[in-house]
């Protein structure tokens, strides 16, 4: 049932890769109250067939656009690969990357190794051929794409067509939110430099890994860097209080880009600074975040052998566990949710109220008015939502924003994958029974599907897992890329997205070998 890796060689890239990928992932919330992309289509269409001659366990490589317009796929024919973009066949190679999507959804860039070099294929435009390239990203404007490219001993970044400087070794990269600049931490000599568009910064004797971010206005970057045996925050050109280590995937600017977050450590205690200010020490707190009117943090933090999340100046209840990466605030930032374990049995934690116990609990959410809170929750060997107090349809599992590979110890976040509509009465989601997916929208559940969503791509386009009940598998040999220090999966369109009206859901699905926009109309 479960697809496997076909080369063990590609297994031990992929996670080596990752793992350092995940202790460097970002805090900016993701909730499910988000709006779906503008442009999206609403309009129910065939976007291609997989041919025949491609063989079952190879059906599942594809991404559809984030407008819903079209779908790319990997093809093999004898022992070469190729892209499909529709009905558009791209040229043969020895190996390609998994397709990825600008933001617009009007181009398709991948990988393409011929031999023993790899170039960026944008469109039908192959570049310039490399000895190794990874993070393949586009601009948030959908109209530059960049790369990290490695030629003998020496990495440099291209942007577009232009090379910049070479270095020994180029990491963390991310573009400004303006798409004007592009940032990187590199090394040259026993040195490192954060490099801003052409300037290259200061000497450290290192760089936080994917630490580096940009200000929400594009003004500023910020990252965390050692000289001799103590780390620091530099924001813009000045340099921040020590610390003897530092959360690195813990800094972050809030949303109206005035204050920085991070955590550090000194002797045996932690502490999260807001702005210049020391909050109080405690023995581990985990990365900070922001209400979205940027004037609030929350934070789990952990005192002995209990964790608790601090709001603001206030500790909250004291459970066993808690998943740091499923706290969020409410759209009023009033009110925060997480999820809390205490002894066997996992909660939902709205404000300080706990729901009843489960066996396990992911993905709260709220709603856009702020009033009500949904997640998934397991009981035995089924999963089902939870609207409120009220529980939706079982199935034997669900796909959930949050996935743990116990195999590797590796936990993995992507884009919300249970959403409310636009007015906060229900949700959408995917159930999943035997090897079947089904769309659920409030009471309702769509006809079976053999997938919904694309194949999920993680980082950038480049890992492939495949969710079937509550197992994960890998299933794609090909490469991995970094791209901006985010552990997050990227599927191209959402999972489930809701009309400005919410009278329709769309969704990619495929059924046997055909490529599906689907589209439930409620009216």
């Amino acid at each position: 049932m479960f697809a496997q890796l076909k080369k063990g060689l590609w297994i031990a890239l992929c996670i080596t890769m990752v793992l350092g990928l995940v202790a460097c992932g970002s805090s900016t919330q993701k909730s499910g109250s988000e709006a779906s992309p503008a442009n999206i289509s609403f309009e129910e269409k065939l976007l291609a067939t997989i041919p025949a001659e491609i063989s079952p366990e190879d059906l599942d490589f594809h991404v559809f656009s984030p407008d819903g317009k079209t779908v790319a796929y990997i093809a093999k024919q004898d022992d070469k690969k190729f892209v499909v973009v529709g009905e558009n066949r791209g040229q043969t190679f020895d190996e390609v990357s998994f397709p990825v999507f600008s933001p617009d959804g009007q181009t398709v860039a991948y990988l393409a190794q011929q031999g023993e070099t790899w170039s960026v294929v944008v469109g039908d435009k192959q570049g310039e051929a490399f000895d190794t390239i990874r993070s393949l990203t586009f601009s948030p404007d959908s109209q530059t794409i960049a790369y990290v490219a490695q030629q003998g001993k020496k990495s440099f970044v291209v942007v577009g067509e232009e090379k910049g400087a070479a270095f020994d070794l180029v990491e963390s990269f991310a573009f400004s939110p303006d798409s004007k600049t592009v940032a990187y931490s590199a090394k040259l000599g026993k040195k490192w430099h954060v490099v801003v568009g052409q300037e290259k910064g200061a000497e450290f004797d290192a760089i936080g890994l994917g630490s580096l971010v940009f200000s929400p206005d594009s003004k500023t970057v910020a990252y965390l860097a050692k000289q001799g045996e103590k780390w620091f925050a530099v924001v813009g050109q000045e340099k921040r209080q020590e610390f003897d280590t530092m959360g690195s995937k813990s800094l972050s600017f809030s949303p109206d880009g005035k204050t920085v977050a991070y955590s550090g450590k000194t002797g045996e205690k932690w502490v999260t600074v807001v702005g210049k200010t020391k909050n109080e020490a405690f023995d581990a707190v985990w990365p900070p975040v922001f209400s979205p009117d940027g004037k609030t943090i929350a934070y789990v933090a952990r005192q002995g052998k209990k964790k608790f999340v601090v709001f603001g100046e206030t500790k909250g209840p004291e459970f066993d566990e808690m998943w740091s990466s499923s706290l969020i605030f409410s759209p009023d930032g009033k009110t925060i949710a997480y999820n809390a374990k205490e002894g066997k049995k996992w909660f939902a934690v709205v404000g300080n109220k706990r729901s009843e116990a489960f066996d396990a609990v992911e993905a709260p959410v709220f709603s856009p008015d702020s009033q009500t809170v949904a997640y998934f929750a397991k009981q035995g060997e089924k999963w089902f939502a939870v609207v409120g107090d009220e529980k939706g349809a079982v199935f034997d599992g669900v796909v959930m924003p949050r996935l743990y590979i116990s195999s590797f110890k590796l936990t993995i976040q992507r884009d919300p994958t249970l959403v409310f509509d636009p007015e906060g009465q229900g949700v959408a989601y995917v159930g999943l029974k035997g090897d079947k997916a089904f769309v659920v929208v409030g009471d309702k559940t769509s006809p079976a599907y053999d997938l919904v969503g694309g194949i999920p791509a993680c980082l950038g386009g480049q890992l492939g897992l495949k969710q079937t009940g509550s197992k994960i598998s890998f299933v794609s040999p090909a490469s991995v890329q970094l791209t901006t220090g985010q552990a997050t999966f990227v599927t191209g369109a959402r999972l489930v997205n809701f009309s400005p009206d919410g009278s329709k859901v769309a969704f990619g699905a495929r059924n046997g070998r055909e490529l599906w926009w689907k589209v439930i109309d409620f009216n």
